[in-house]
């Protein structure tokens, strides 16, 4: 029995500690909140968003449909091969900033798969809201695994990926956003992905959902 308990105990402080290493915060900023107090550097304004695909979502609800898929689809993924060569550079003193934008207007957010991904010990990843109102971030080199990442759920249609490394390590990164995915929009008549009961709160209002902060991002 001794050995049975020592065993759960381990188990569970293993559990516990797995995400608080792996964890990468997303925030929505309040009207009192500026990005400047959670980017530690310089934002160049940043202009150009490549275009995704539009998709026909209803479409595809109705393919889910005939298929027998009774679960709600989050999103459409599309398949993408961008790269650094693709993103824009800015340099300030010892410091390089790489941003790389996505524009779909027609889908409720965006989230992105990237592989061979290589972010130096001295570097940091954010993905922004055009809007500078949502941030995920910073993605560290301890978050990357097998040289992959999937991010959070971001709710805008227009996000950009932005990179702060240097000039002595900007050679060791590396990234492909193998896939853009796309938030789908729902039919009015359909319960949407997101949408809560009339008995609950939804956890980023304020002031019910205030002391549940800590705990949306887990």
């Amino acid at each position: 029995m001794k050995k049975r308990i020592t065993f759960l105990m381990l188990t569970c402080i293993f559990i516990l500690n797995l995400p608080l290493h792996a964890q990468v915060y997303t925030r929505i900023l309040s009207d009192n909140e500026k990005i400047s107090d959670f980017i530690p550097f310089v934002l160049d304004d940043f202009t150009e968003y490549y275009p995704q695909p539009d998709i026909d979502f209803n479409r595809v609800l109705e393919q889910d449909r005939k298929e027998g898929n009774t679960l709600y689809r989050v999103s459409v993924k599309v398949d993408q091969n961008y790269t650094i060569e693709d993103g824009f550079w800015a340099e300030y003193s010892e410091v390089l900033i790489w941003q790389i934008g996505f524009s779909a207007p027609n889908s409720s957010s965006l989230n992105f798969l990237l592989t061979d991904l290589s972010i130096p010990d001295d570097s940091e990843m954010y993905m922004i809201s055009k809007d500078n109102k949502i941030i995920h971030g910073p993605i560290l080199t301890e978050h990357i695994y097998d040289g992959a990442y999937s991010s959070d759920i971001i709710e805008a249609t227009d996000v950009r990926i932005v990179v702060k490394t240097s000039l002595s390590s900007y050679h060791d990164f590396r990234i492909n956003v193998k896939r853009v995915c796309q938030g789908v929009i729902y039919p009015e008549y359909l319960k949407t992905f997101g949408s809560s009961a009339a008995c609950n709160f939804d956890i980023n209002c304020s002031p019910e959902g205030d002391a549940w902060q800590l705990e949306k991002d887990a």
